[in-house]
């Protein structure tokens, strides 16, 4: 995760640890968009993941800018949570309206979609120079 350096100053390297942990558990938690998507129609959960992103993501910014005071650590984590939650809900919302358009072709739309969200990672891998754990600089 690329951290930017005003939010590192908060933060020593167990706790960057620990919340780096959160942000990529806000990323694997996706059970509840899909919950959610056989109950609700699928516009109101690209809405509930813009609430989520617009939250987490819009509370880090007023944070590293020095808008917000210093909050404690699980308030942190909690936002981090939301905001990369609201992720989950933007691929599920895609890719069950994919799959509910085009029925026949279910797998390779799946598999093009998943390609994808690879193919984005390999790019960010590439151009931020990650290799072997260390970072490098984007």
């Amino acid at each position: 995760m690329l951290v930017p350096e005003k939010l590192k100053n908060f933060l020593d390297n167990i706790w960057l640890v620990f919340v780096c942990a959160i942000w990529v558990l806000g990323k694997f938690v996706g059970f509840l968009a899909g919950g959610l998507v056989e109950v609700f129609p699928i516009w109101s959960i690209m809405l509930i993941g813009v609430v989520l992103n617009l939250i987490g993501c819009g509370l880090i910014w007023l944070l590293v800018t020095s808008r917000l005071p210093t909050l404690f650590l699980w308030i942190l984590c909690v936002i981090i949570l939301a905001g990369t939650n609201g992720e989950t809900c933007y691929n599920t919302s895609a890719l069950v309206s994919c799959v509910q358009n085009f029925p026949i072709n279910r797998g390779p739309i799946v598999g093009i979609l998943k390609g994808f969200a690879g193919l984005t990672g390999a790019i960010v891998k590439r151009k931020c120079g990650f290799k072997d754990g260390i970072e490098g600089s984007c």
